[in-house]
C-alpha cells in the first residue's frame, strides 16, 4: 500500500513542461521578522498547481544533474536547493532581498522536517504544526531503530518509520502561510520513498512510529545501563537538558533531539545491557596521556557588528561554526557542522597530551567556515585543575557575548 500511494501521488503531478509562477518576483515584497515565508501568492494556488511546482522544480534540478535518492531528504544544501527552486517557480523570491524567519530563531520552535534534528537546524520556511511534529516522531523513530541510520534512510528497513509518517501527513490539515512549504515536503517524502522501495540495509530494524526501540533507555529509562550509556554518549547531559527540559525522560523527544544517543534507544554498541562499564578515576593525572575532545557548542545569534552570520533566499542562516584548539606549540581543528547555532563536533582534536600542558591552558578559536573568508566568532580559554580531569565535561569562558565551547579530556589507553 505505502508503494502504491507514493505512485500514485507522483503520477498526479502535472507534466514536467508546465509552470506556474505566482505574483511578481520583482514587486519587493518579503516577509518581515517573524514572518513565516516570504510574502507572495503561494497561498492562492490549489493543490495541482502546488503540485506543477513541485514536480518542475525537481525536473529543473535533474536537468542540471541533481539525483532525487534519499540523499535530497538528508542534504542540507540538497534540500535547500529544491526548496529554493520550489519558492523561485511560485515567484516568492524578492532579488536581493531576506526574509527573516521567527523559524527557530532565538531558540524558538524546532524545525524536524528535512536535515539535522531539532535544535541544530537547517533554515528553511515553517510547515505546519502537525506535519513539524510528525517529522519529530519520524527522526526519533530513526533514532530508535537497531544501527546507525546514516546512509539507510527511506529504504525497506524503515518502513515502520516511514509508511505511517506518510499516511499521517497526508491527514495532516492545512495551515495558512504553511500550505507551499508542506507541499514541499510530503512531495519530497514521496519522492524519496519511492527512490528506495526496493533497497534494505542489511539487517537494521526499526520500531513503527511513536514506539520505542530495543535499546536499554527504550527498556529501562531510569536504569543503570541507560545512565551510563547516556553519560558516554551525551556528556554532562547538555543535549537532553537543552532539547527536553524538565524532570521526566521523555525517550521520544530526547531521540529526536539528540541523534547522538541513538544507540541507547536503538540497542546496538552501547545500548545494550553492561554496554558502558564505569570508569574508575584517575587519581594522579600525570600518569597517563590525554586526548582532548571539543563536544559542542553554542553560537552568538549575529557577528559581532551586528551583521547576521549569512544571509540566502530565506532570510539568515546560522553559522558554520569550527574549533582550532592550541595546546603548548600542538594545534587541532573540528569539523564544520552546516547552519547551527549549537553544534555538536565530538572531534577528537589533539591527542597525547601531558596533564601539564592541559593545566599550563587551553585556547579555542572558533570561526564560521565560509567559502572566501572565515568570520572570526571569538576565542576561549581554559587552564585544568587537577579536580577537572575526572569531570564529564567542562565549559572554556570566551571573549564573545553567547559563545560557549564545551569540551573534555579523557586519558589515552
Amino acid at each position: 500500500m505505502r508503494r502504491l500511494v507514493g505512485v500514485l501521488a507522483l503520477l498526479a503531478a502535472v507534466p514536467s513542461a508546465c509552470i506556474v509562477q505566482v505574483g511578481d518576483p520583482d514587486d519587493g515584497a518579503s516577509g518581515g521578522a517573524g514572518s513565516t515565508t516570504p510574502a507572495c501568492g503561494a497561498e492562492d494556488l490549489t493543490a495541482a498547481e502546488r503540485q506543477m511546482i513541485y514536480q518542475q522544480a525537481r525536473s529543473n534540478l535533474e536537468a542540471k544533474g541533481a539525483v532525487f535518492d534519499a540523499g535530497v531528504w538528508t542534504d542540507p544544501a540538497r534540500f535547500s536547493e529544491f526548496v529554493e527552486e520550489v519558492y523561485v517557480l511560485a515567484g516568492c523570491a524578492p532579488p536581493g532581498e531576506s526574509a527573516p524567519q521567527a523559524l527557530h530563531s532565538d531558540d524558538g520552535p524546532d524545525f524536524y522536517c528535512g536535515p539535522g534534528h531539532g535544535l541544530a537546524k537547517l533554515k528553511t520556511p515553517a510547515v505546519s504544526q502537525c506535519m513539524n511534529e510528525l517529522c519529530k516522531l519520524h527522526d526519533a523513530c530513526y533514532s530508535m531503530c537497531s544501527g546507525p541510520t546514516k546512509g539507510c534512510s527511506w529504504l525497506t528497513n524503515t518502513t515502520p518509520c516511514d509508511e505511517p509518517f506518510l499516511e499521517q501527513i497526508r491527514q495532516c490539515p492545512a495551515e495558512p502561510g504553511t500550505l507551499l512549504a508542506s507541499g514541499a515536503v510530503e512531495f519530497l517524502a514521496n519522492v524519496v520513498d519511492l527512490a528506495g522501495s526496493l533497497f534494505s540495509c542489511g539487517e537494521m530494524t526499526c520500531p513503527k512510529l511513536g514506539e520505542l526501540g530495543n535499546g536499554v533507555c527504550s527498556a529501562e529509562p531510569t536504569g543503570e545501563d541507560c545512565s551510563n550509556c547516556l553519560s558516554a554518549t551525551d556528556p554532562g547531559s547538555l543535549c537532553l537538558d537543552a532539547a527536553c527540559p524538565g524532570p521526566t525522560h521523555d525517550a521520544l523527544c530526547s531521540a529526536a533531539n539528540c541523534p547522538e544517543v541513538s544507540e541507547c534507544y536503538g540497542g546496538y554498541d552501547r545500548g545494550v545491557p553492561g554496554g558502558v562499564q564505569p570508569t574508575q578515576p584517575i587519581t594522579d593525572p600525570d600518569t597517563v596521556l590525554w586526548d582532548l575532545v571539543v563536544h559542542r557548542g553554542e553560537m552568538p545569534s549575529k557577528k559581532s557588528n551586528g551583521d547576521d552570520w549569512d544571509v540566502g533566499l530565506f532570510g539568515w542562516s546560522p553559522p558554520d561554526p569550527f574549533v582550532i584548539a592550541t595546546v603548548g606549540t600542538e594545534t587541532g581543528i573540528s569539523s564544520s557542522p552546516q547552519d547551527v547555532f549549537k553544534p555538536l563536533w565530538k572531534d577528537t582534536v589533539l591527542s597525547g597530551l601531558t596533564a601539564q600542558s592541559l593545566r599550563n591552558g587551553i585556547s579555542f578559536e572558533v570561526w564560521d567556515e565560509d567559502i572566501s573568508d572565515h568570520d572570526r566568532i571569538g576565542s576561549c580559554h581554559r587552564g585544568l585543575v587537577n579536580e577537572d580531569f575526572s569531570k564529564t565535561v567542562l565549559m572554556a569562558p570566551c571573549d564573545t557575548p553567547g559563545l560557549v565551547v564545551y569540551f573534555y579530556v579523557v586519558p589515552r589507553p
